[in-house]
């Protein structure tokens, strides 16, 4: 992706992703007795947790259920695409 699209998509979409946590932790559904918990992990979690293995550089865990694929994710800081804000392109620099 050039410089300039991946800035544009991340600083778009950092905020969505954040509100969405955000927003998930506050709705209560996030609690140790929810029954999602339980069920077996996603391949959005699958993804995220590789995606930050590699990032970190991290051997892949062994995480059966959302509920712990949720916990390791969120103790690692959450989807690592991210972590960190995005660089603004040279040539909008003053």
């Amino acid at each position: 992706m050039p410089i300039l699209g991946e800035y544009r998509w991340k600083a778009y979409k950092k905020p969505i992703y954040d509100a969405a946590v955000t927003s998930f932790l506050e709705s209560g559904r996030a609690g140790d007795d929810e029954r999602w918990r339980s069920r077996d992990i996603t391949d959005d979690q699958a993804d995220i947790i590789q995606d930050i293995c590699e990032a970190a550089g991290l051997s892949l865990p062994d995480l059966p259920t959302r509920g712990e694929a949720f916990e390791w994710i969120r103790k690692r800081g959450g989807n690592p695409s991210y972590w960190h804000e995005p660089q603004q392109p040279s040539e909008w620099k003053d």
